[in-house]
């Protein structure tokens, strides 16, 4: 669902970047709507890392307590949320870039950072996991 929101989201970027902007009502306009494009285009993938950081818990989780035969199975599993969660987050700065509400941006950025701080240490922690119980 998230990929189709994705996906909907760029295309109201290129929507409001095809608005007209001949005169200063139509620049303002466009301007507004690309901004409102641009913050949901950001938030979409935000959205997708917050939920590939719970997948990544999960499989530490399962490869900590699950039967053992499977904790390769959460490995993948939490190799692939990881990678997602640094795709989404990747995503939302290249938009934040685009967006002139600097609070909204630094309070993103900061929640993004401390997400990918906490994913590599579940990551690393998920690894260790499997090696000992492999």
């Amino acid at each position: 669902d998230l990929a189709d929101e994705d996906s909907e989201a760029f295309d109201g970027v290129m929507t409001a970047l095809r608005l007209p902007r001949d005169t200063e009502r139509e620049k303002k306009a466009r301007s507004r709507a690309l901004q409102e494009a641009t913050r949901q285009a950001a938030e979409v993938p935000r959205q997708i890392m917050v939920r590939c950081h719970r997948v990544l818990a999960l499989a530490v989780n399962m490869a900590e307590v699950g039967n053992s035969n499977a904790v390769s199975d959460a490995l993948v599993a939490g190799e692939l949320a990881a990678a997602g969660a640094r795709g989404g987050a990747a995503n939302v700065m290249i938009n934040l870039s685009s967006l002139r509400d600097e609070e909204y941006s630094a309070e993103v950025t900061c929640q993004l950072e401390q997400m990918q701080s906490e994913a590599e240490g579940m990551l690393q922690q998920l690894r260790e996991v499997v090696d000992e119980r492999m």
